[in-house]
């Protein structure tokens, strides 16, 4: 499978593009060779992720502060493009196509006892219907529960999801003539009492996926701040 290069078009001022991709994943037993992967490089990374969200004004807009401590990588796949496969980093304008399916989730930089480490991972759009009016945000794309590890991916440690998502994915789609909207990936270390039983009250498989209030929903079910994060932009078919 050839990874396309994907090269970023994005608000952020001190970020002049993303890096193209350019290798084949290859998998491993589960859980071999875990190592420890947080280092300097590993703060590199993250602090550069941070600065990423403060530019695009996700802080404060979104949340209120953003401290990650690991890299979340978000990978869509389309068979159906001549180039398939792309791993966003923040701020890459990707296509209505390139969206299309559910991406795959991993963590680099991670350290053994995220191998034990049980995962929220939530996406949203802040800027629905378009970002001058943004009157139905936040629309919640996905809410996923009880991620945990699968096998190291080379340097990256992929996450499965066997249960049934609180909220599904959904598709990202810019109405017609608005500019590209922010869409927020974050994971979350799950609480042992976050189930979709305990936080049904706040939100449940039957909850309109508009006008969602991240800030409120983790702090009424106790759900913290996110370790890790990334964004990608996507506006409506020329």
């Amino acid at each position: 499978m050839r990874l396309t290069t994907v090269f970023a078009s994005s608000c952020l001022l001190a970020i002049s593009g993303a890096r193209g991709v350019q290798h084949r994943a290859e998998f491993q037993p589960p859980n071999a060779g875990l190592v420890t992967r947080a280092s300097t490089a590993g703060t590199a990374a993250t602090d550069w992720v941070r600065a990423a969200f403060y530019a695009a004004k996700i802080v404060p807009d979104i949340l209120p502060s953003f401290e990650p401590t690991r890299m979340l990588k978000v990978n869509f796949t389309n068979p159906e493009l001549d180039y398939p496969t792309v791993i966003i980093e923040p701020g890459v304008l990707l296509t209505h196509n390139q969206t299309k399916y559910m991406p795959q989730f991993s963590i680099s930089n991670f350290t053994e006892s995220d191998a034990e480490q049980t995962y929220v991972i939530i996406q949203i759009d802040p800027d629905a219907p378009t970002p001058q009016d943004p009157w139905a945000s936040q629309i919640r794309h996905y809410m996923g529960t009880n991620y945990t590890a699968d096998v190291e991916v080379e340097s990256d440690l992929l996450l499965k999801n066997i249960s049934v998502p609180i909220g599904d994915w959904v598709r990202p789609n810019p109405p017609a003539g608005s500019d590209p909207h922010r869409y927020i990936v974050l994971l979350y270390p799950q609480p042992e009492n976050f189930t979709a039983e305990s936080v049904a009250p706040f939100y449940n498989s039957s909850s309109s996926i508009l006008n969602f209030n991240l800030t409120e929903f983790t702090e009424a079910t106790g759900l913290g701040m996110p370790v890790a994060g990334t964004y990608f932009l996507t506006a409506p078919d020329a």
